[in-house]
């Protein structure tokens, strides 16, 4: 065995889809969490539309967390869905945004998301990234 070969290759992965993949884990974990805390305090209460609103949004938050965690993993149906995940989430904004009383209050907000969103699917797309996931 050479000097230079290791015992296990290692296998470079980009910094940036890891970066990606903490943030979503870290924030629709905790999205999940706070879900969990809603429906418990919807059964509490006995409120139906407390009830559905907090086990849809759980829902979603799972099936991010989820996802976040395949792109973590370099799996190539999580990178698919998170770049649909930031497709709707950028179209929702914008139409939001549309609403010329709230335009102003979340142009600040939405704008650099956005714009963070974009560049992200594009890294997503990249030849070397598409490489380390396995399609090319």
């Amino acid at each position: 065995m050479s000097k230079n070969s290791t015992l296990f290759p290692v296998k470079l992965r980009s910094t940036s889809v890891t970066v990606l993949a903490w943030l979503f884990i870290a924030l629709f974990g905790f999205f999940a969490f706070i879900g969990v805390l809603y429906l418990r305090m919807g059964f509490l209460d006995n409120r139906n539309g407390d009830l559905e609103t907090g086990l849809e949004s759980l829902l979603i938050s799972v099936f991010i967390l989820i996802t976040s965690i395949g792109l973590f993993k370099r799996c190539n149906w999580a990178r698919w869905c998170s770049i649909g995940i930031m497709a709707l989430f950028d179209f929702l904004l914008i139409y939001i945004m549309s609403d010329p009383w709230l335009a102003f209050a979340i142009i600040l907000f939405a704008v650099p998301i956005i714009v963070l969103s974009i560049i992200f699917t594009f890294i997503l797309f990249s030849k070397s990234v598409r490489a380390e996931f396995g399609v090319d």
